[in-house]
């Protein structure tokens, strides 16, 4: 038999595991193309792309400078995200960087640069639809 404190480490692990398959649910259904609620999607790009710019600093151990300028840009990417009322018509891309980011990009700058042509757009999806 499991001792209570295990049993309570597995529960924590399981829930943790749920969340973390419900925002990679979330980001494959945005990927395929599909935002039923944009509060939602937003929030869970927003912790998605927060999570995968910290992977690649991290892997790139940057300091000085050029943290100084990974922070700003962090930052300014994570904003842009943030200021959308709608999905932007370039969220089924967005999401499926943020599903598999090493796919395309093997730096921070190159994943920065590829998110901002992305975020800086002024159409949303509605914008297109019939």
């Amino acid at each position: 038999p499991l001792s209570p404190l295990r049993v309570e480490r597995v529960r924590g692990e399981q829930t943790l595991a749920s969340a973390m398959n419900q925002e990679d649910a979330l980001l494959a259904s945005v990927a395929s193309g599909k935002v039923a609620d944009w509060d939602a999607t937003r929030a869970a790009l927003h912790a998605k792309l927060g999570e995968v710019l910290d992977q690649f600093h991290k892997s790139e151990a940057q300091e000085g400078p050029e943290h100084e300028s990974f922070c700003r840009r962090r930052d300014e990417l994570l904003r842009l995200l943030g200021d959308y009322d709608e999905p932007p018509f370039t969220i089924q891309r967005v999401a499926e960087l943020l599903v598999d980011p090493q796919r395309q990009y093997s730096t921070s700058s190159k994943f920065m640069n590829g998110m901002d042509k992305l975020l800086t757009v002024s159409s949303t999806i509605s914008t297109y639809k019939s």
